[in-house]
């Protein structure tokens, strides 16, 4: 990408994407941005238009694609490219025909199974059907059983079928690479690879350990990723909005909104990506893992109206978060006094951030993705 970005860091803000982060960018340098893309022939294909804190505007050109971030609250810019076999853009379209089924949103039930009967952070795995019949997935827990659950899922909600008698998983979403979310996956792939199709996955993981530690099978994520050829991959960032037949979904906040070039991003479960889902009038808000630098991210970019939903999932599996308010590097952690580190342990139940979305956000109903042993 030819900007003029010299002497700036650039971090693999995500598996597939590099990133730069312009600080105190004034309304003018953004402009002055833009117009260098456009100068070079890239083509704007999205910008929001919801007056929130964050203009999120996407560009393409050729096998290229670039995303750019203007946060007005920081005066930042975070610019992010990408080859445009690992960011389809085809779901920011709203398709024109869409079905006339009835939508359903179920959560399914994630057991150990036997393979941790005092451990409820097993999973968190959602099924929405949409009005032309076919699956939304999101997350999905780590054993074999709960694969086994989620095609039990598809056979009982009675799934759309391609011509090869194949259940249609239009889109499958995973908040983060932790794996107990991505591992259900896995063994879904392995076992199950023969009676369904995945059009579309959507996830945004780190690029590498110099924006968040790297966890989870992610080499074995890819494998069975890339099981699916047909199927394209989404990168999903906070203003961006897409369309799987019927249902909408807003992306609130995503991970590469908290990067820095100086500071590992220090919990990684705030590497989930937050988003809203709409369909027949209907919201629901998803927030994966997510803890308080997510929470407080989100309200920072999203504008309170568009906050308000009808349910909302009870982030971290309806557990406390182990999240710091405070984040330090391990060598800064090493000098820390004694009542320090008491007070710093202290923060991790603290929810400050977390109790200030779910108030805002207003729900009538709280999604609870608790395992069955608590």
């Amino acid at each position: 990408m030819e900007l003029q970005l010299s002497g700036i860091p650039v971090l693999n803000s995500s598996t597939y994407s590099k990133m730069c982060i312009l600080n105190d960018y004034t309304v003018r340098e953004h402009a002055a941005l833009v117009r260098n893309l456009k100068d070079q022939s890239y083509e704007e294909v999205f910008k929001n238009k919801d007056n929130n804190a964050v203009i999120t505007t996407v560009y393409k050109k050729g096998e290229e694609i670039v995303t750019v971030c203007r946060n007005s609250t920081h005066s930042e810019v975070r610019v992010m490219w990408e080859d445009a076999k690992y960011n389809s853009l085809e779901p920011m379209t709203k398709p024109e025909s869409v079905g006339d089924g009835e939508t359903t949103l179920s959560q399914i039930g994630v057991g150990g199974y036997g393979h941790c009967d005092d451990d409820p952070m097993i999973g968190i795995n959602y099924l929405v059907k949409n009005s032309d019949g076919k699956a939304i997935i999101y997350d999905g827990g780590v054993f074999e059983e709960n694969a086994d659950d989620i095609y039990k899922a598809l056979v009982s909600h009675n799934i759309a079928k391609d011509e090869n008698g194949k259940f249609i998983i239009t889109a499958w979403l995973f908040s983060h690479a932790h794996g107990d979310h991505i591992g259900a996956f896995i063994q879904f792939a392995n076992k199950y690879h023969d009676v369904a199709t995945v059009e579309y996955f959507m996830y945004n993981f780190p690029g590498d350990g110099k924006v968040a530690t790297r966890e989870g099978s992610f080499a074995k994520f890819e494998e069975c990723i890339d099981s699916y050829p047909e199927a394209k991959r989404v990168i999903p960032r906070v203003g961006q909005i897409y369309y799987f037949g019927n249902v909408k979904i807003d992306i609130l906040c995503s991970p590469d909104m908290l990067y820095t070039p100086t500071r590992v991003l220090p919990y990684f479960n705030d590497t989930s990506f937050y988003f809203m889902l709409e369909a027949e009038g209907v919201k629901a808000m998803f927030l994966g893992d997510g803890g308080e630098m997510c929470a407080q991210k989100t309200m920072e970019c999203i504008k309170t109206a568009n906050l308000k939903c009808d349910f909302v999932q009870i982030t971290h599996h309806g557990l406390y978060t182990s999240n710091y308010l405070t984040p330090y590097t391990a060598d800064e952690v090493a000098l820390l006094t004694r009542d320090e580190r008491y007070a710093r342990e202290a923060e991790r139940h603290i929810h400050k951030n977390l109790t200030k979305l779910y108030e805002t956000a207003d729900p009538s109903v709280g999604l609870w993705p608790m395992g069955d042993t608590l």
